[in-house]
């Protein structure tokens, strides 16, 4: 069995059949997927009115504070080196330390 595994791991990355990548078998087919249905359930929930309105007060803010308590603080990470790709004068509080 070890030399079966030895010569599995030095024979590389094990490749899909095509056949299961062109109809969704692999799991990251399947993955891919799932991720476009929630994308579109998202999409499809939002309101268009709101959604506007808060872009634009967004952009016309002085500054732009976003909250991240605990296990939520990598999260407003992310949503502020993305807002700072747009705009300046985004600040995360609180700060660590």
């Amino acid at each position: 069995m070890r030399d079966e595994l030895r010569t599995l791991r030095q024979s590389g990355m094990p490749l899909t059949d095509n056949r299961d990548a062109v109809q969704g078998n692999t799991l990251l087919a399947r993955h891919y997927k799932q991720e476009m249905a929630n994308l579109t359930q998202w999409v499809n929930s939002l309101y268009a009115q709101q959604f506007g309105e808060t872009v634009q007060q967004l952009t016309q803010a002085k500054r732009i504070f976003i909250l991240g308590m605990r296990n939520s603080w990598p999260v407003a990470l992310h949503l502020r080196q993305q807002l700072l790709q747009a705009r300046s004068d985004v600040i995360i509080l609180p700060q660590p330390g």
